[in-house]
C-alpha cells in the first residue's frame, strides 16, 4: 500500500501543480479539466483535499453552486480531517444544501496516516545520480 501510495503521489503532483496553474492564471475550463483528473484518478494523493477546494470554487464562480457542492461535500466526507473541511461545511450551509457526515473509514483511514511515522527520504537520495 504504501508503494502505491508513493506512485500516486508522484503521479498526481504533476497534474495537481498543472491544474493550480491553471487555476491562478484564471483558466476555469483547463483547471478543471486537470484537477478533476486527479480526483478521480488518484484517491491517496496528500493534496486531493486542495483540487477538491479549487473544483468548488472554480464552479461556485462559474455560478454551478450544486457543482461546487458535490465537490465541497466530498472534502466533508472523504477527508474530513483536512483543514479545509470546516470552511467546506460553511460553504455547503450558505449554498442551502445537506453537509454530510464524515465516513467513517474515511476518518479512521485520515486519523491512522497523521499518527504514521513518515521516512524522511526523497527520489534524489534513494537514487544512484544525484544532482
Amino acid at each position: 500500500m504504501q508503494h502505491l501510495r508513493e506512485v500516486q503521489e508522484i503521479l498526481a503532483e504533476g497534474d495537481f501543480r498543472i491544474g493550480y496553474y491553471y487555476y491562478v492564471k484564471g483558466d476555469r475550463r483547463a483547471a478543471a479539466g486537470r484537477l478533476i483528473g486527479v480526483t478521480k484518478r488518484y484517491p491517496l494523493y496528500s493534496r486531493s483535499d486542495r483540487a477538491l477546494w479549487m473544483l468548488g470554487d472554480i464552479f461556485e464562480k462559474s455560478e454551478k453552486k450544486e457543482i461546487a457542492a458535490i465537490y465541497l461535500a466530498r472534502i466533508v466526507r472523504d477527508y474530513p480531517l483536512s483543514p479545509l473541511a470546516g470552511d467546506a461545511k460553511t460553504k455547503l450551509v450558505a449554498f442551502g444544501v445537506p453537509v454530510p457526515q464524515p465516513d467513517p473509514k474515511a476518518l479512521a483511514w485520515m486519523q491512522a496516516e497523521q499518527s504514521a511515522p513518515r521516512p524522511k527520504s526523497s527520489i534524489m537520495k534513494t537514487s544512484r545520480f544525484r544532482l
